[in-house]
């Protein structure tokens, strides 16, 4: 019986190691595999960076041209509004130009950031509102 226990142990002995053989074949497998990933992975995700890269600049240039063609369009078309009232004819351009002119006469400031105009003809005023807070009115005839 002595003997039985003894080859049996050894067997333990001897099994132990084919194990660990094993395990440390899996392991340069997964390492290996795990490298080749890395790899490959690096070489995508550049790859990835340098074709978005040029998206990005061709969406850039794409941007530059649509904005040019805007601006070449807006600067050809000029919107013009006349208001016609009793036999006299007003334009918005000298409308405006009147009203800046009263409001620097009165405030002495040049700087108008926004103005709002409201004609009424039938009173032959112009009446404004310059920057959200002065209020004038400037006589059409």
């Amino acid at each position: 019986m002595a003997t039985t226990k003894t080859t049996k142990a050894a067997a333990t002995k001897v099994e132990a190691p084919k194990a660990d053989v094993k395990a440390t074949k899996d392991a340069v497998k997964t390492t290996t595999k795990a490298a080749a990933k890395t790899e490959n992975t690096t070489e995508t995700k550049t790859e990835v960076k340098a074709e978005a890269k040029k998206a990005t600049t061709a969406k850039k240039a794409a941007t530059a041209t649509k904005k040019t063609a805007t601006t070449k369009n807006a600067a050809e078309k000029k919107n013009e509004i006349f208001i016609q009232f009793a036999g006299f004819e007003f334009s918005h351009d000298e409308l405006l130009e009147k009203v800046k002119a009263d409001y620097i006469a009165q405030t002495g400031k040049k700087t108008i950031t926004s103005t709002k105009l409201y004609v009424k003809p039938e009173d032959m005023k112009v009446y404004y509102v310059i920057n959200d807070k002065f209020m004038g009115d400037v006589v059409l005839a």
